[in-house]
């Protein structure tokens, strides 16, 4: 992966019903061009490949020039584990993009805290993260 050119997007889902998935809104903008339609059905996603990495769970996207890692909703919620994985990630050596985009901590009713932010903290020592918020809602 070469670091000064590679963009990873976190994203992240959660199951709503048994046929269809709940995402988040910076992922819904990219595959359907609004961020009012947040579901998507759950056979999209499991064609996915999925990858684990420690005591995350994750799908590997790859859309327009911008590969996204998938969290969904485990044991732990996506967003703790995209803060471990992001912590992980910036202990490797050498290992880490030049630039992460983390979506709004939002999917659905399901909203993250300030600990799920860490991991987007300590990323940013080595890279450019950048967090969007979903500033519309209370």
């Amino acid at each position: 992966m070469d670091s000064g050119v590679e963009r990873i997007g976190i994203c992240f889902c959660r199951s709503e019903t048994r046929d269809r998935l709940v995402i988040s809104p910076g992922l819904a903008l990219l595959i359907k061009g609004s961020t009012q339609k947040t579901t998507i059905k759950r056979t999209k996603i499991e064609a996915l490949e999925q990858e684990q990495e420690g005591d995350s769970t994750y799908r590997l996207v790859r859309l327009k020039n911008k590969l996204i890692v998938l969290f969904e909703w485990g044991e732990t919620s996506a967003f703790a584990q995209s803060s471990v994985w992001l912590q992980q990630l910036s202990e490797t050596p050498g290992g880490i993009p030049g630039r992460i985009s983390v979506d709004s901590m939002r999917v659905g009713y399901d909203r993250g805290d300030v600990s799920d932010r860490y991991g987007c903290l300590m990323a940013s020592k080595n890279s450019e993260v950048t967090v969007y918020e979903d500033r519309g809602r209370i």
